[in-house]
Parts: structure tokens; sequence; C-alpha cells
């Protein structure tokens, strides 16, 4: 990692969130001078969702070793499938209240599409999927391929991805405050995880190269 790599995605909010609570932080202010407690109430919770929301903290991985395949986001594990053909599908939910910004789950080379759509609250149907907005991503690592599909639950303009062709493991790739994140991984991975499992991006351990 390059340290102008490192230097312009380790601020302690990541870009394009400070102007947020700045804006959050102006509007609390107006309220309290103006004695209104329902105002001063929702700024406070506006104010502290965009700190989680756009937080970007250091993140140092449970498990090292070149096998380790860590969580791509923050959120919570909603599905795992099984498919000894097409492989394993993990399916992670990232609410507002998470920490938004995407980490690589594996070091290896970034190619990434994205498509432009519609927006569905739910994606519990293959119409909805695609039909919404959503981007993938494929890494090419020496132990194969691993995909991602990100669907923006919230306007298609707050996922974004950094400008890079190479990530190494735990980097910051991208930002996705309210989403569902599709990852799939080969039939030979060993699961460290379970459904309903609280993960952490760069930090929880997703599974293990056999």
């Amino acid at each position: 990692m390059t340290k102008n790599r490192h230097s312009r995605h380790s601020f302690v909010i990541i870009d394009g969130g400070m102007k947020f609570i700045v804006a959050f932080s102006v509007v609390l202010l107006l309220a309290i001078f103006c004695y209104s407690l329902f105002f001063v109430f929702l700024a406070v919770i506006c104010l502290f969702l965009s700190v989680m929301i756009f937080y970007n903290p250091e993140r140092i991985p449970f498990e090292r070793g070149k096998d380790v395949i860590v969580a791509p986001i923050d959120g919570v594990v909603k599905s795992i499938e099984h498919n000894q053909e097409k492989g394993i599908k993990v399916v992670i939910s990232s609410p507002p209240c998470f920490v938004g910004v995407l980490r690589c789950p594996f070091e290896g080379d970034i190619e990434i599409q994205k498509t432009s759509g519609l927006f569905f609250f739910s994606l519990k149907s293959e119409v909805a999927k695609r039909l919404n907005t959503f981007a993938q991503l494929n890494i090419q690592s020496v132990r194969g391929q691993l995909s991602l599909v990100y669907y923006p639950l919230f306007l298609s303009k707050s996922l974004k991805f950094f400008e890079t062709e190479s990530l190494e493991k735990g980097e910051r790739l991208g930002f996705l405050p309210f989403g569902v994140v599709e990852f799939f991984l080969p039939a030979s991975v060993h699961l460290k995880i379970c459904e309903g499992d609280k993960i952490k991006g760069a930090e929880t351990t997703i599974g293990i190269f056999a």
C-alpha cells in the first residue's frame, strides 16, 4: 500500500461525509437556539447516523494468514446458500446504523461493473434485483475469483468506488451507506460465520480457503 493511497482514505470521516455532519450540526444549533425540542431530537438522530455511516475507522483482521477472507462491509449476515457447482453465496445487510466503508476481502486485481436502474427497499424477488441499481466487483486472486454484488437501497450516487485496479486485503475500496451485499465464494472455502452474525469490514473472518 502506497503512502498516497493510504492518506487519501484514512481520515476519521470518509470523503464527502463531513458536509452532512456540518449541515446537521448547524441544524442542531438552530433548533437549540429556537427552543424546538422536536427539531433538536431530529437533528441529534440525523447527526448521530451521519457520524456512524461516514465513520472511517482503521481495521486490523482478527485472524492473520494468506488464505483468510475478511468481511467486505459492516452489517448482518442475512443468509448463506451452498451450491456445489456455483459455490457459496453470503448475503449481508448493511443498515444506516453501520459503518458504510467497503473493504477488499482478499488481495487481488479488481474489476468493477456498475448498472443504473430503479430502487427497491426489498430485494426478495429476482425481478427486483435485475431492475435495481447494482454494481458487481470481481477479484482475481491467486486462489481463484471472488465476486461481490452491491445493491444500494437509497440513491445510486451513494454507492461509490475509489479508483484502483489492485488492492490488498482489508483496504478501503468504496462506500455504501445503506444496502445489501451478495458475496460469492468458491465451494472450497470453509466458512467461519453463521446466519444472524454481526460482522465488521476487514476485521471479521468470513472464511478460509481450504
